[in-house]
This record gives structure tokens, C-alpha cells and sequence, in this order.
């Protein structure tokens, strides 16, 4: 599962010159805000990646403090300033330098301090190296600068971690899921070799090992550095705790390009799904419909009846002028607006008539009547042979 971390540059120690390049470009690119790489194995968002790739995982302490006594300026008589690590303060130390040139920024890379050289103990699992810097803000070309002291001071391990990748949008890791690794890297040739770029031979070949040395002319060794450059921003005005990020970030991203550049080399689970329409409502939205449905009943209740062809004629203008004259109403007459308004209060009711017929049988003749509310009614029920043909019905034709 290491494959994915070495080329050429890193894969042997080659007599001392070996450098870790693609660590190299994933730092800048992770500093120049670029997007990281894909693993180019999903080819829409309905695909999802789940990865257990090898990381080295670094972890950042930082210190910032004020600096009155001018350390890493520029100054007529030369004055060292000596700097150790917190976590290995015994071979891991940095020095700035007053004077002219001026020494303002140094960083080394070095052993892990359960991994030392001259130990006769075997070095832990997962253990890798340490990284060490001090600099002063703004001692270059800055202008009204505080130029503040800073110390930040990491410790780098290796195991594996998660990465995920939804779809074609660039992978993320997830630092909580990292597990040191239970094995050394002594022994693991190309892993071996690996870090001996970042700790033997004074481990000047290591990205993180680079100085800001500064003179009067112009020339600024910090400027030829890209790592340190980016790192610290421009005449070293980063503070302490923005490069402590960063160089997390930086490995970070050096994990995540690891895990594109080469499939195989990690524990991949890709899961593939479809889309399906599912329509769902909650049961409560409808008693929404309760409502007008109350509404109708309600609205219809005791005003509707059903009744056969005799009691329910619709518009059918002949069987209505077949029945004849409306008893009750005007007939014929002129009316004027007082009289055609009341007369618009007025309900019409189907009624039946007893009639013998010429031949001596008896039938029922049909018609209608018409009045205000029951005025009709009142009119017809006075002819005992006239009554309505559904009872007393209420509803209007």
C-alpha cells in the first residue's frame, strides 16, 4: 500500500540526493489553493468511494512571543540565537543570526524521537520523523513590522487513514480515522528509503528543511525555497499557528494525491446506486382534505333530494310548458322593477293535481306552483286535491 508515495525521486536513497518530489508538489499545490485530484473511477455523483490508503500524519505545536531584543535582524555585530525542539531538544536545533547577513527564518527535519540513530532499541510502529522551524515576521522588506518570534514543532507518524470520494468531486480525508501503523519502516526498503529523506545526512534533502538568509543587496534565500516561501508568506509574515495548519494540510494533501495517483495501492469499496422516484406524504397532511369535504355535506345537507323524471325535469323547455301555467305567479303581465325584485325571493315547487280522466279514470295532473318560502304551499294545500309531489320538498328546479 506504499507505492503510492514513491517515484524515481524517492524510491532509493541514491548516495544522499534522493528527494521526495511528489510530496514536494502536493504541498505547493495544497498552498496555491488548488483543487486535489480524483480517482478517476466514478463517472457521475451516483457513485461513492471509500478508501483505506497509507498517510503520514503530522501534528503541529506552536509558539509566537514578542522579540525585543532584535533576534534575526539585521545588526552590526553578530549575534547567534540558538533554538531547539521541544520533542527532540537533544539533535534538533536551529539558530538565527543578527548581523549582516541576517539569519531570519530556519527549519530542519530530523528522527523521531522513538526512533534515534545511536538507540540500540528497535524504533516503535508507525513512528516517522519530526519537523522544526523558528522565524521572525517581517525582517526582510516589511516596514513597521512587530517582528514577533515564532516556533512551530510536529511530529510525523505513518498508518492508514480514510478517504472518500462522492461522485467526481475531489477526494476529502478524514484525520480522525487514522490508525498508526504496528510495523517499523526499518527494514521495508523503498518505505526505508523514503525516510531517509527526511532524517540522515543532516536531512538537508527534506522539504521542510530550509533557511531565510537575507542581506542588504537584496538576495533572499527564502525566495529559492518553494515549501518555505508558500509556508511562511511573504517576508515571513505568517504567525505560528496559520503554519501550523498548514504543514498538516500540506501532508494531508500529499496523502490525498497518493490515494489518485494509484488505485491498487489502496483498499477501495465502491458503491454504485440508481435513482427511483418515491412519492411519500405524511398521513396527517391529509386531513387537509377533511375539510371541504365537511364543507359539502354540510352544505348540501337537507337542501338535495333525488326524485324520478316527474319530480326532477332539468331544462327541458317542453316538458316544462307542457305543465302548464305556474300557479301563484303572474301570468302575462308587464312587471316593473320593484315587482320583478321581489319575485326573484320566490322558489318554484313541483306539485300533482287528482284529475278524472274522459274516460272515467283517475290520474294526477302535474305542475308547478311558486311563492316566498312556503307562500306557495300555503296557496295550494288550500285545494285538498293538490299536493306536492315529494312531500314538501325544499330545493328549487
Amino acid at each position: 500500500m506504499t507505492a503510492n508515495r514513491l517515484d524515481i525521486g524517492n524510491y532509493h536513497y541514491r548516495g544522499g540526493s534522493a528527494h521526495d518530489n511528489p510530496t514536494v508538489i502536493a504541498s505547493v499545490a495544497e498552498m496555491a489553493n488548488l483543487t486535489a485530484s480524483i480517482l478517476d473511477v466514478c463517472r457521475d455523483d451516483l457513485c461513492y468511494i471509500g478508501a483505506r490508503t497509507t498517510a503520514i500524519l503530522a501534528k503541529c505545536q506552536h509558539t509566537s512571543y514578542p522579540n525585543p531584543d532584535d533576534i534575526g535582524l539585521s545588526s552590526s555585530d553578530e549575534r547567534n540565537y540558538k533554538f531547539c525542539s521541544t520533542l527532540n531538544p537533544d539533535i534538533q536545533c536551529v539558530t538565527l543570526v543578527s548581523s549582516r547577513p541576517f539569519t531570519y527564518a530556519n527549519f530542519t527535519s530530523s528522527y523521531h524521537p522513538e526512533c534515534m540513530p545511536d538507540s540500540d532499541s528497535p524504533c516503535a510502529p508507525g513512528v516517522w520523523s519530526t519537523l522544526f522551524g523558528v522565524w521572525v515576521n517581517g525582517a526582510d522588506t516589511s516596514s513597521n513590522s512587530t517582528h514577533n518570534l515564532h516556533t512551530v514543532d510536529c511530529l510525523l507518524t505513518f498508518g492508514n487513514v480514510t478517504v472518500t470520494q462522492n461522485g467526481t468531486n475531489p477526494p476529502t480525508m478524514d484525520r480522525e480515522s487514522f490508525v498508526q501503523a504496528d510495523w517499523s519502516y526499518q527494514g521495508t526498503g523503498s518505505w526505508f528509503q523514503l525516510n531517509r529523506i527526511y532524517t540522515e545526512s543532516g536531512s538537508r534533502n527534506s522539504p521542510y528543511t530550509f533557511d531565510g538568509q537575507a542581506v542588504g543587496t537584496g538576495s533572499n534565500s527564502l525566495y529559492a525555497e518553494p515549501i518555505g516561501f508558500y509556508l511562511l508568506g511573504e517576508d515571513a509574515n505568517n504567525d505560528a499557528e496559520t503554519v501550523a495548519r498548514q504543514i498538516e494540510r500540506n501532508f494531508d494533501r500529499a496523502t490525498l494525491s497518493a490515494y489518485a495517483r494509484q488505485a491498487n495501492a489502496s483498499d477501495l469499496t465502491v458503491t454504485l446506486s440508481a435513482e427511483t422516484d418515491i412519492y411519500v406524504y405524511r398521513p396527517r397532511v391529509l386531513l387537509i382534505l377533511v375539510i371541504p369535504f365537511l364543507a359539502t355535506l354540510l352544505c348540501g345537507w337537507g337542501r338535495w333530494a333525488v326524485g324520478d323524471r316527474d319530480t326532477v325535469i332539468s331544462y327541458l323547455p317542453v316538458e316544462i310548458a307542457r305543465r302548464g301555467p305556474v300557479v301563484g305567479l303572474p301570468q302575462g303581465e308587464v312587471l316593473e322593477n320593484g315587482q320583478r325584485k321581489s319575485l326573484e325571493k320566490w322558489k318554484v315547487w313541483g306539485v300533482g293535481e287528482d284529475m278524472i280522466r274522459e274516460d272515467g279514470t283517475r290520474g294526477v295532473r302535474i305542475g308547478f306552483a311558486a311563492g316566498v318560502v312556503n307562500g306557495a304551499a300555503t296557496a295550494v294545500t288550500e285545494d285538498e286535491h293538490i299536493v306536492f309531489q315529494s312531500g314538501q320538498p325544499k330545493s328549487r328546479y
